[in-house]
């Protein structure tokens, strides 16, 4: 068993098989002669060689080695429950899992409830030693439940599995708090996912806080799973428009990032430049400008580094800075930089796109929409037209699929390119621009004129 468990962990899987195979006959035959001595060692190693076929995704073949290593954990049990009771519970909970990976869901519950009413009975009568396997399961089942649609008895799984990892912290933190971070990320995801914000938000602190500590000992191993709880809890402060909150989330990520660097000087932290690329969107938004460009700068100079990433997200994460930074020089009046950070953002999303159709539209559409006022406070009224124009194309696409998002952009590209057509002498063109803007535009204004008040405001000037 172990040089299987060897073999399988350097990745030989037929050599870990034949060793597997040839484990469970030399027991077999030993087994004849002393069933008690050998006999349990034969359902630990089916038990392997089911997990080992499960990763293989050989779903057939693990059910099997599974179900002979439960027929003889369940004879076992009745034997000697305090001793392999556990054992059977683990062995059903695998298989629990392997059914639902196969698509067999009644299956899968079947299995998870008689685990769980193994571990309740032994948990019951001696709760240190069956407490971590009862919480363990009721994970597998809570994921079982999330994954099938079934939020109640997912949640309701979760708490209890919390709330068992709670007690045991507090006997052995160094031997729980691991599977506590597990369960609390679970658990936050679950709330995220469903939308109940508030229960979310708590669980995410109390996860940062766990992974906090787990940091301290564990450094290398848990500063990435702290940075990515702070980052669960910047999604999950934007979902509910909360940006200040997710700035001061964001932040608190890349100081866990620039710890992980402080170990790591010379390896790669990708993450890093998504997270301040993020963060720089987030100032960018709320106008705080020098700390946009500074985020937007760093996160740009890590994934030009980066040029061992898949294509696709090492363009993606030059492009996305670089818009950032080209709105941070336009609206500081930096023009020329601003159309050179466009102008590459532009050709990175246009790669990305002619790769895979229509990833990016909306980032297009916008940065063409700002290079065409880049190129018109430059005097090159004509790029300023065409660039206009893309970017109306666009959007006139995009609004069709979903209007309420992008009519008003559709609406803000007319009404900018009346301006730049007009100034070329095209007085009929640019009347024709603003009139259907100010079609498009009524009924949105009519509904909530406070909210569109402004933008018909610069039409009717416009038309003036």
């Amino acid at each position: 068993g172990n040089v299987a468990n060897s073999l399988e962990k350097a990745k030989r899987a037929a050599e870990a098989e034949t060793a597997y195979t040839q484990t469970l006959e030399t027991l077999r035959d030993l087994s004849r002669e002393d069933s008690s001595a050998y006999v349990p060692e034969i359902a630990s190693v089916l038990g392997n060689l089911a997990n080992f076929y499960s990763k293989q995704e050989r779903s057939e073949e693990s059910e099997r080695a599974f179900s002979d290593a439960l027929v003889i954990l369940r004879k076992l049990s009745a034997e000697a429950s305090d001793v392999f009771s556990p054992k059977l519970a683990t062995t059903l909970t695998n298989l629990g899992n392997e059914y639902g990976r196969a698509g067999r869901p009644a299956d899968a519950e079947r299995a998870y409830s008689e685990a769980l009413g193994i571990l309740r009975s032994s948990a019951g009568a001696n709760p240190t030693a069956f407490n971590e396997d009862l919480a363990w399961t009721l994970l597998n089942a809570a994921n079982f439940y999330s994954k099938s649609g079934r939020g109640a008895e997912a949640e309701t799984a979760y708490k209890e599995a919390t709330e068992i990892l709670r007690e045991l912290v507090t006997v052995n933190p160094g031997a729980y708090l691991p599977r506590l971070s597990t369960t609390l990320a679970d658990l936050a995801t679950h709330y995220r996912n469903s939308e109940h914000f508030e229960p979310a938000e708590a669980v995410y602190r109390e996860l940062i806080s766990v992974n906090v500590k787990l940091a301290e000992s564990a450094p290398e191993r848990y500063l990435p799973k702290l940075a990515a709880s702070q980052g669960n809890l910047v999604v999950l402060y934007l979902k509910a428009n909360r940006k200040q909150d997710a700035i001061r989330a964001h932040r608190q990520a890349v100081f866990t990032y620039q710890k992980l660097i402080a170990l790591k000087p010379n390896e790669p932290m990708p993450d890093l430049g998504k997270t301040l690329g993020n963060l720089a969107f987030l100032y960018l938004q709320a106008m705080r400008l020098p700390q946009a460009e500074i985020a937007a700068s760093t996160a740009l100079a890590i994934s030009r580094s980066l040029a061992n990433q898949p294509p696709e997200e090492h363009l993606r994460e030059i492009a996305l800075p670089l818009q950032v930074l080209g709105d941070v020089y336009r609206e500081t009046g930096r023009y020329s930089r601003a159309q050179n950070a466009y102008e590459e953002a532009l050709e990175h999303f246009r790669q990305i796109d002619e790769s895979n159709a229509e990833r990016f539209p909306e980032n297009i559409a916008q940065v063409l929409a700002n290079l065409s006022e880049v190129y018109w406070r430059s005097d090159e009224n004509e790029k300023a037209e065409e660039s206009g124009k893309e970017a109306l194309a666009i959007r006139r696409v995009l609004a069709k699929t979903d209007p309420a998002r992008f009519l008003p952009d559709v609406v803000s590209s007319l009404s900018n390119l009346s301006i730049l057509i007009g100034q070329r002498g095209d007085m009929d063109e640019a009347a024709a621009c603003l009139k259907e803007a100010e079609a498009i535009l009524a009924p949105f204004w009519k509904s909530e004129p406070a909210k569109h008040s402004r933008e018909m405001s610069g039409l009717l000037m416009n038309q003036a």
